[in-house]
């Protein structure tokens, strides 16, 4: 899957589904997410681009270096989709303006002043990619 990934600079977004309570990092003091379906919205800007880091998003065998990897290591099923050139605020800013929902202030967005948060969850469970 992240084979076919462009290997450019720009933006992505993981759909995670977890069947199951997942554990965040202890940074957000020992709290879960529910079992549902989230969407965390990156970016790649480093070597490799898009393709190497949304290959190491579904490698299911990782350090956990990242917020996302806690999740990534435990979802049921991952799906990934590239933007190249974008920058992850304008996919949150799009998927918020759907509706989006933010279960976990701070997930992913320590370095960034715009962003509540770059997990985002819909109330049904249904993500729509941002266009």
């Amino acid at each position: 899957m992240a084979d076919d990934l462009p290997p450019l600079p720009g933006a992505y977004a993981v759909q995670i589904t977890l069947t199951s309570l997942c554990l965040l990092p202890p940074r957000f003091g020992g709290k879960a997410v529910d079992a549902g379906v989230y969407l965390y919205l990156g970016s790649a800007y480093g070597g490799g681009g898009i393709r190497a880091r949304c290959r190491r998003h579904l490698s299911p065998h990782k350090t956990l270096r990242w917020h996302v990897d806690w999740l990534t290591s435990q979802a049921d099923h991952l799906a990934v989709r590239a933007f190249p050139g974008l920058r992850e605020c304008a996919l949150v800013a799009a998927v918020v303006a759907a509706g989006g929902q933010v279960p976990v202030p701070g997930f992913g967005s320590s370095d960034c002043q715009t962003c509540a948060s770059h997990l985002l969850s819909r109330p049904s469970g249904v993500i729509y990619w941002p266009s």
